[in-house]
């Protein structure tokens, strides 16, 4: 099994690490995902965005980024999640911040394993193969507010 670590460094909002960390076991097994190491860093929106801006060219928020530091061999990855945008997601969406979390897990490691969101018809099997793994994980990931 691949090491996997989680990181969380938004300063308000903290997501339960061994919730996080056991969805993407599920996901990695699942799907067949070779990986050797994966960190898994929940941010605010101005970390990512920042982000966003230095290696795509585009200062626009978003809500997940994902890098494979590995391209020649098992996944050495790295997934980027704003839980600002989770949230906001959750409550635009109609669901749990901790369904709008495990999606953004899913969608990171869906990247990974290759798949993209450029066109209409990726976005569209990107969002069913999420819909699926949801399917098999309804509990989401343990996700709290700390800003009280």
């Amino acid at each position: 099994m691949s090491a996997i670590e989680i990181f969380n460094n938004a300063p308000d909002l903290q997501v339960q690490e061994d919730s996080a960390a056991t969805l993407a076991r599920r996901v990695i097994a699942d799907e067949q995902l070779e990986v050797s190491s994966l960190n898994i860093i929940f941010v605010d929106d101005a970390y990512l965005k920042d982000l966003h801006q230095r290696y795509l060219d585009d200062d626009s928020k978003t809500d997940v980024m994902t890098f494979n530091l590995n391209a020649d061999g098992p996944i050495e990855g790295e997934i980027y999640i704003s839980l600002d945008r989770a949230r906001a997601h959750a409550q635009t969406y109609r669901v749990t911040a901790e369904m709008e979390v495990a999606r953004l897990i899913i969608h990171g490691l869906l990247h990974l394993k290759g798949y993209d969101d450029h066109t209409a018809e990726e976005q569209k099997l990107m969002r069913e193969k999420e819909n699926a793994c949801l399917a098999r994980y309804p509990e989401g990931v343990a996700f709290y507010d700390t800003g009280y």
